[in-house]
């Protein structure tokens, strides 16, 4: 198993596309495409932080992203995916700190997503409770969210651009065994 870093313009060569952070402007509609027909042919695809947002505009995940508030900790919860199989659920992970993205959708484009198991990862404070104030809307609270198959997953913790702390450790930790059994 191959594992790339996207980047505009490239051939996406890799069976596991890992879709950084920092990449500027709005994807272009051909990379759109690229990123398209990568999950179409059962390649894997992992957002990290802004790069989620690409996903998104490629209609891979549902949403969009924003500008982030830097957060503390992120508790596993949903369905296992192909990047989180190892993490047990209910774990909860200090992130390194930073702002990262933020996941923006409605209120009830949350609910069926958590419904479906499809949010992987939720913001939350050191005890595992999820950070919600009044002001903050429940899509402030993902951390990490997946499509159907759990093929294609958006981190949009700090920490997960870096893939510097816990949270980053026990991704790669779960990338290497798949590539390990593959």
């Amino acid at each position: 198993m191959r594992v790339a870093i996207y980047a505009p313009g490239a051939p996406l060569e890799g069976d596991v596309v890992v879709v950084p952070p920092g990449l500027g402007e709005a994807p272009a509609p051909a990379a759109l495409d690229a990123l398209r027909d990568h999950a179409r042919a059962g390649g894997l695809l992992l957002g990290l932080a802004e790069g989620v947002g690409w996903l998104c505009a490629a209609g891979l995940l549902p949403g969009a992203v924003a500008a982030g508030a830097a957060q503390t900790h992120v508790r596993v919860e949903g369905r296992a995916t192909a990047f989180t199989w190892a993490i047990p659920a209910g774990r909860i992970l200090p992130l390194s700190g930073g702002a990262g993205a933020r996941y923006v959708a409605a209120h009830v484009d949350v609910d069926g997503l958590a419904a479906q198991g499809r949010i992987v990862l939720r913001f939350c404070d050191a005890a595992g409770g999820v950070l919600r104030g009044s002001d903050r809307a429940p899509s402030a609270t993902v951390a990490g969210l997946s499509d159907e198959s759990g093929r294609v997953v958006g981190l949009l913790a700090p920490a997960a651009s870096t893939l510097d702390d816990e949270l980053g450790r026990q991704l790669l930790t779960c990338l290497r065994a798949r590539v390990a059994t593959s």
